[in-house]
């Protein structure tokens, strides 16, 4: 249930970031107070991560650009559970390894919300063939 309703969250921040619409913003944390209500203890399941928290944490992660792309951010005062719950999740190995950095994520949301084809592979390490130049040569063939 909180993960279906989640997606009203995705549709206002996609609202909130390509239209600069403040009170898209003030719909997202009146939905997120919900949110606040139901975290226990660590996670939404209550002291291990499960599904609802794996789901909805890759939107969460994309909140740390709304200070720099509107400006907004989540209030730590208003959402304190939240936030802790946001700390936990920092914590954990998968979403570590899995993290996208801020600066990424920002070049990457500017990109999606002006450019028909945003680069997906922004902050990908590239394949070592990739990295060699081209030349117009033909492989010589072995003497041996």
């Amino acid at each position: 249930m909180l993960v279906d309703s989640f997606q009203r969250v995705v549709a206002l921040l996609f609202k909130a970031l390509k239209f600069k619409d403040p009170e898209a913003f003030n719909e997202i944390c009146k939905i997120l107070d919900h949110y606040e209500k139901v975290v226990s203890d660590s996670f939404f399941g209550g002291s291990n991560v499960g599904f609802t928290d794996l789901m909805i944490w890759p939107w969460f992660e994309r909140f740390r650009s709304l200070k720099s792309l509107l400006n907004n951010e989540l209030d730590k005062d208003r959402f304190p559970k939240l936030t802790a719950w946001i700390k936990n999740m920092t914590l954990l190995d998968c979403v570590k390894k899995t993290s996208v950095r801020q600066d990424h994520l920002i070049v990457f949301t500017k990109q999606s919300l002006t450019s028909p084809e945003p680069d997906y592979d922004i902050g990908l390490e590239k394949p070592k063939e990739e990295e060699t130049p081209a030349t117009n040569e033909e492989p010589k063939p072995s003497t041996e």
